[in-house]
């Protein structure tokens, strides 16, 4: 199927737990729509209607008190059934599921925990805004900074690139993000580190990638332009549009090639310029 975000929210929420059958009970207490469990990372994720989510959250609550839950929110992709989405005439992406069988040559994700399902308006703005980078010039070595889900680093290993450098400073997300790569078996292009910035080193990338919240740009932004070649591009996203120039601010040494915005988020395009 081709999902279309629109037509829908699902309220997802995710529970650390080791035996999710203890949650059996919710199919009958609450709206269920669908459950998966990774066994891997031990998260449960139930899937209710985004209808009446106060209500939805108050029950489970009241019938779970002491249930570890480590995130809520709303989602335009019903992730626990599975889905498939068309980002660019290039990157098709699919979570598998009992409804959904993937075809040849998508980007397969199961994103349990961290961000990057590919329904985000800022993962749709960076995957587009790192095609046009590749259409700009060459690209082999590429930084994923926060890989979150590996969505971006995989995006860029099915464009060609052959050696990718994906890192986030949570321990949960690298885990799915090498899970993610080796259903994509990938794992000859993309290595995966726990840590930031300071894992890259200065002048080695074609290509750094950060779709980070705006306080961790304002706070980083300025070690990333150094870790390009000259020439070198990078793709921003996590901010509103306008909050573009305080992110601008900190990039220095590059040019804005395009900027793209979606549903209330902006996703810049820079090259770096020569040094002196």
């Amino acid at each position: 199927m081709e999902f279309l975000p629109k037509d829908r929210l699902f309220l997802v929420v995710k529970i650390q737990c080791a035996d999710p059958e203890q949650y059996e009970s919710a199919k009958i207490l609450l709206p269920v729509l669908g459950k998966r469990y990774e066994h891997g990372s031990k998260i449960l994720t139930l899937l209710f209607p985004a209808s009446n989510v106060d209500s939805i959250l108050t029950r489970f609550c009241r019938a779970f008190p002491r249930a570890p839950i480590v995130e809520t929110g709303l989602t335009a992709s019903p992730g626990a059934a599975g889905y498939s989405r068309r980002i660019t005439d290039h990157i098709s992406i699919a979570s598998p599921g009992p409804d959904v069988a993937p075809h040849e040559g998508q980007i397969l994700i199961r994103s349990s925990l961290s961000f990057g399902s590919g329904f985000h308006p800022t993962t749709e703005l960076s995957i587009k805004l790192l095609e046009q980078a590749f259409f700009i010039r060459d690209i082999q070595k590429v930084f994923d900074l926060g890989t979150g889900s590996g969505i971006l680093a995989l995006t860029a290993a099915r464009l060609g690139a052959k050696n990718i450098l994906a890192t986030d400073i949570d321990f949960q997300a690298c885990q799915e993000a090498r899970e993610n790569i080796a259903l994509n078996n990938a794992g000859h292009r993309i290595s995966v580190l726990c840590g930031s910035y300071s894992c890259a080193r200065q002048g080695a990338f074609d290509l750094v990638l950060a779709n980070l919240t705006i306080s961790t740009l304002i706070t980083i932004g300025h070690y990333l332009p150094p870790l390009l070649k000259p020439g070198g591009l990078l793709v921003v996203s996590g901010f509103t549009p306008e909050q573009s120039p305080s992110v601008l601010s900190v990039l220095h040494h590059t040019e804005l090639v395009n900027r793209s915005s979606l549903e209330g988020w902006t996703g810049l395009l820079l090259k770096a310029l020569p040094s002196g």
